[in-house]
């Protein structure tokens, strides 16, 4: 219960942090946009200026021009970035997030601003800024430059923090392909065992078994016919060897046996024929 207690905590604390990254983001996002539409209205004319104060309101328009302002904003997006890393402890997390923020925003002011550029200079629509069409690409050329810095160094604070959290995860990922790796092993081991030990011992056994079979089978038959032969050769030089000393003191007339030193035959006196 322990466990599962602990696992449900760092959970639930792992979502809360989350949901603070996202609202830290979004925090980040509309300080990063008050200071590009600071450093684009910095720039503009107070004619254009003036345009602008029956949208957004006169007051509004002189905030955004001001340096408190600007001020303001750089120290909203240090506060909610410092407030990010302390409540999270997602230091990568914080960079990457500030600087991706910091790079959506002058993004959106210079793609807002050419819009109205092409839609007031090029499709000739009827506006408030329609009587300033004449000099406002070249107003643009002008305030589009410190916006365009700001989203370069955003973009490199950006890549800083995405590189960071990349090193941080590399060994859990290692750890993980080391645990599925430990984890596969007895698998394969428990498929390959019963497949592997039975299938080459009988093919090497019967395939030593016929190929031995078979010079034996013949050496064999070999080694028993030259016995053979032999036994037989032995065994018809004793015959032999037995009826010629059966034969001797034998007489050829009456057949009658005498002794081996006689030389005629005791029986009918016929000489005998050694």
């Amino acid at each position: 219960m322990s466990k599962k207690n602990a696992s449900a905590d760092t959970k639930k604390n792992s979502a809360l942090k989350t949901f603070l990254s996202v609202i830290f983001f979004i925090l980040i996002l509309a300080s990063a946009l008050v200071l590009a539409v600071n450093m684009s209205m910095a720039g503009k004319s107070p004619d254009i200026l003036t345009a602008y104060e029956p949208i957004l309101g006169k007051i509004t328009v002189t905030f955004l021009k001001g340096k408190l302002s600007f001020w303001c904003a750089i120290s909203s997006i240090v506060l909610w970035t410092g407030l990010w890393i302390g409540t999270t402890k997602r230091v990568a997390s914080a960079i990457r997030g500030l600087g991706t923020a910091c790079t959506l925003a002058p993004i959106l002011i210079i793609v807002s601003e050419l819009v109205t550029m092409l839609c007031v200079c090029v499709f000739k629509i009827d506006s408030v800024l329609a009587p300033f069409a004449s000099f406002m690409p070249s107003e643009f050329l002008g305030t589009s430059g410190n916006n365009f810095i700001f989203m370069l160094a955003s973009a490199v604070i950006a890549s800083i923090g995405i590189f960071i959290c990349k090193i941080k995860k590399m060994p859990k990922r290692i750890k993980a392909a080391g645990s599925e790796a430990k984890s596969s092993e007895p698998v394969s081991e428990t498929i390959s065992e019963p497949i592997s030990e039975p299938v080459p011992e009988p093919v090497v056994m019967t395939a030593s078994a016929s190929v031995n079979s078979e010079p034996v089978s013949i050496n064999d038959e070999t080694e028993t016919t030259n016995i053979d032969d032999n036994n037989n050769d032995i065994s018809s030089d004793d015959n032999n060897g037995s009826l010629v000393d059966s034969l001797i003191g034998v007489c050829h007339n009456c057949g009658a046996k005498n002794s081996p030193d006689v030389n005629f035959c005791g029986s009918c006196g016929a000489k005998l024929i050694h």
